[in-house]
């Protein structure tokens, strides 16, 4: 766990965020591709917001849909990311990216 103060210009303390690196699985991919770690921002942070960073990091297209996958079981959207009791360093969390058909 990272921590890291901001000062403003009157050297008073401004924000205090607390970032966790987050160990995640990418299924379908290759080994090579599929583990990254995230480094994020964790307080108030929700699962809707975690997977925008994850689209972002495994450069995935916006059509697909994204489903976080911890201890077998799909996280929803509004659930925050601090209540879910992930330890960065142990658990791993799965990504199923999956393209809907029509």
């Amino acid at each position: 766990m990272v921590m890291k103060m901001n000062l403003n210009n009157k050297n008073q303390i401004k924000t205090n965020e607390i970032k966790q690196t987050f160990r995640t699985r990418l299924t379908g991919a290759p080994p090579t591709h599929a583990f990254k770690a995230l480094n994020l921002e964790v307080p108030n942070l929700s699962v809707a917001e975690f997977k925008g960073a994850i689209q972002k990091e495994y450069k995935l297209n916006p059509i697909l849909g994204i489903q976080l996958i911890f201890k077998g079981k799909v996280l929803p959207d509004n659930l925050k990311i601090s209540k879910i009791g992930i330890h960065p360093t142990k658990d791993v969390i799965t990504i199923m990216a999956i393209q809907g058909g029509g």
